[in-house]
């Protein structure tokens, strides 16, 4: 069932807003709760949330429209009376949001190979999962050529996170070490950038502290010091010594 996506009302005051970007094209599925435009008002930027889980069919707002209270944005559709196939995935779905009790070992390790951990469990293992258990199931499945490690494993994130690690140039694999088989948010990724520049001075302390250290005297050669009949002597003299010294030996 369609049903209309409207300009809401974000302040006692508010009158009208600017659709600044839509987080979501016409056709992609979206979640209920899940942030699916940014508004600005006349006081504050706003991501609104969608109010079904659906799709959406269409985009009746363009970016930088200014719209009163109340008028469609977009149109949704509500899922809820799809066919029993996609109530059967969507219910597979929450099953796989359900973490997987497992030790750390064996998160890193499916994280490695793009597995999902429920598929382990499937295949016979008994939770708490461990690394051999992921193992295990990769030699199994190889066999069959069925799993073969990726060289990147797929990170699910929502649109507002992708954006956020696009613009700070944000690996989304090393965030979701963390949080393996599990979606992605905009938290995630503004959590594990204020960590990592909280690292840098960190780290430029460290390396600050291994330098080598120049010693401030390096002898370079011994010098014996001038008589003062040689410092007074001048350089005709001087010369003049050198030849009759010279003349001496080979006489």
């Amino acid at each position: 069932m369609e049903m209309p996506f409207t300009m809401p009302k974000l302040g006692a005051t508010m009158t009208e807003g600017t659709v600044l970007h839509w987080l979501y094209q016409p056709g992609d599925c979206v979640a209920k709760g899940e942030p699916i435009v940014e508004i600005m008002t006349d006081k504050v930027n706003l991501e609104v949330e969608s109010p079904i889980s659906g799709r959406l069919i269409k985009i009746l707002a363009r970016d930088g429209d200014l719209l009163p209270v109340g008028k469609t944005l977009a149109i949704l559709a509500d899922d809820s009376s799809n066919s029993s196939e996609t109530v059967v995935a969507a219910n597979q779905e929450v099953l796989r949001a359900i973490p997987v009790a497992s030790t750390p070992a064996a998160k890193r390790e499916a994280a490695l190979y793009g597995i999902d951990l429920h598929s382990v469990i499937s295949a016979g293992a008994r939770p708490p999962l461990n690394r051999n258990d992921v193992i295990a199931f990769v030699m199994r499945a190889s066999q069959h050529e069925e799993v073969k490690p990726p060289v990147r494993p797929e990170v699910r994130a929502t649109p507002v996170a992708q954006k956020i690690a696009t613009e700070h140039q944000i690996d989304l694999v090393r965030v979701a070490e963390r949080r393996p088989g599990e979606k992605l948010t905009r938290a995630d990724v503004e959590s594990h950038l204020v960590e990592t520049t909280q690292q840098v001075p960190e780290l430029e302390q460290a390396m600050l502290s291994v330098l080598p250290t120049v010693p401030q005297n390096i002898p370079h050669e011994e010098l014996t010091p001038l008589t003062p009949a040689r410092r007074q002597a001048p350089a005709w003299e001087t010369n003049a010594t050198k030849h009759h010294l010279s003349s001496t030996y080979l006489s």
